[in-house]
């Protein structure tokens, strides 16, 4: 079988299929191949993106560096608005709470009403922060707008998905009830069976028989 030449379609999706290790290194060869070639149309999202695989990775220092510079090299709010967002899970994973909240109600702001399924995905992030200071009912709240705001969104199923899925994830980390828990569990496998997404079926199987470790799963 032919191996897939490096781009972000690639990186994104073993990004998205938790293969974060192999996700950075593609895009890093992007970053290069970009570079080279002096172009600099993608160059924000790729910075934004190698962020993301170095904070889950825990090298907070480089993932505080490559947000940096995706957000100098961008002017779009949107853009902007979701660097903030992907950035503030950075203090989040130290627990300064309160920076995750300020750069996560900053992000809101620029992204306003610009593109909803961004919108609500960070209200999702806030969501995790009041979960994790122990605020279960705000959270749940939360989830549950989020919940409802991504189902209405007209945006690509694809992409509308994946923001579905993730929320799914992390709301069932605090839910209350067996028959929620399970209501939610069965949506979220359905999505991440039909994305082929192993690693997110099994942390759903964690999460919904282990609810004693759900607060402390990676998302």
């Amino acid at each position: 079988m032919k191996e897939e030449v490096p781009s972000l379609p690639l990186g994104s999706r073993l990004l998205n299929s938790g293969y974060t290790q192999e996700a950075l290194v593609c895009f890093l060869e992007v970053r290069d191949e970009h570079r080279q070639a002096n172009d600099g149309s993608s160059s924000a999202e790729i910075e934004q993106l190698l962020g993301i695989c170095y904070r889950i990775l825990g090298r907070y220092d480089m993932a505080g560096r490559a947000f940096r510079i995706a957000f100098a090299l961008t002017e779009d709010n949107v853009r902007r608005g979701s660097i903030d967002r992907d950035w503030a899970m950075v203090p989040f994973a130290r627990g300064q709470y309160d920076v995750a909240h300020a750069a996560l109600d900053s992000a809101l702001e620029l992204i306003a009403q610009s593109d909803p399924l961004e919108y609500a995905a960070t209200m999702g992030f806030k969501a995790r922060v009041y979960a994790r200071e122990g605020d279960v009912a705000r959270a749940n709240d939360y989830y549950r707008t989020v919940d409802g705001m991504i189902r209405r969104s007209d945006d690509s199923d694809k992409r509308k998905a994946i923001y579905e899925l993730n929320n799914l994830v992390w709301w069932l980390k605090t839910a209350k009830g067996v028959r929620r828990r399970k209501q939610l569990a069965a949506r979220a496998r359905k999505l991440a069976s039909d994305a082929g997404n192993r690693q997110r079926q099994a942390q759903i199987a964690m999460l919904l028989f282990c609810r004693p470790l759900a607060m402390y799963i990676a998302g």
